[in-house]
């Protein structure tokens, strides 16, 4: 089971409405260790780099808010490819953002 499920396992961004507010999402969920990861490899990123300074100072501190943090759309785009290659999986073959 676990076999296929890794096999079949992709990353993409979807937008789901809650509470009237449009919520981005990487799914399924990265874990917190492949987002420092990135973070580190992709230092002068543009598109991740707030949430990278908060992703390595919270590494550095060993304390992370117990909060779910919204991604925003290209942040979300650019984590999901990397997080695709970084487990050898296909991209998907439509994934867009809007610079915020």
């Amino acid at each position: 089971m676990a076999e296929h499920l890794n096999d079949s396992l992709q990353f993409n961004v979807t937008t789901h409405e809650e509470n009237g507010e449009s919520m981005i999402r990487i799914e399924p969920e990265p874990h917190l260790e492949d987002i420092v990861a990135i973070c580190r490899q992709h230092p002068n990123e543009l598109s991740i780099q707030s949430r990278c300074i908060k992703e390595l100072k919270w590494v550095a501190g060993k304390a992370r808010p117990d909060i779910y943090l919204r991604h925003r759309a290209c942040e979300a785009v650019f984590f999901a490819k990397q997080l695709n290659r970084l487990y050898e999986k296909p991209q998907p073959k439509f994934i867009h953002c809007t610079p915020d």
